[in-house]
C-alpha cells in the first residue's frame, strides 16, 4: 500500500506507512475470523499508530499526508467497530453457552429456569 509522497521520505511518512499496513492485516484478520493472529496484528497497529504520533513533529504535512491520516482514521474506526462487533458476538455465544449460576457482583441474582426441581438455566442479564 505505498502511496506517492512528493518530498522524501520522513520518519513521519514511514511510521505512517507502517500504520496503514498494521491497519490492513488487522482488517484482514477480522474478515477472515483469524484470531490466533488479531491480537498480535491489534498491538502492531497499537505501536505503529503510537510510532505515528510521536513522529509527527510540527504538523507540516505535505499535500498527501491530510488524506492519508484521514483515511487511516477512518479504517481504523471500521477496525474497532468491527473489534467490538465479535466481542459482542462471543459474549453472547457464551452466555447461551454457559449460563451464569453463581452470585452476582451487582445487582440481584436473576431468577432461574426450573423444570420440576432442577435448574435448567439463569438469566443474567437482558440486552438488545
Amino acid at each position: 500500500m505505498t502511496h506517492p509522497v512528493s518530498s522524501p521520505v520522513t520518519p513521519f511518512d514511514a511510521a505512517l506507512e507502517h500504520a496503514e499496513q498494521a491497519l490492513e492485516q488487522v482488517t484482514q484478520r477480522l474478515a477472515t475470523r483469524e484470531v490466533d493472529g488479531l491480537e498480535a496484528a491489534c498491538q502492531t497497529l497499537q505501536q505503529a499508530i503510537l510510532a505515528c504520533s510521536h513522529s509527527a513533529g510540527d504538523g507540516q504535512f505535505g499535500s498527501q499526508r491530510p488524506l492519508r491520516l484521514q483515511k487511516l482514521y477512518a479504517g481504523f474506526a471500521l477496525a474497532r467497530e468491527g473489534l467490538a462487533r465479535q466481542a459482542s458476538m462471543t459474549q453472547r455465544s457464551l452466555q447461551t453457552l454457559l449460563p451464569s449460576s453463581g452470585p452476582t457482583t451487582y445487582g440481584r441474582q436473576a431468577a432461574a429456569f426450573t423444570r420440576g426441581d432442577k435448574t435448567v438455566a439463569a438469566f443474567t442479564s437482558l440486552s438488545a
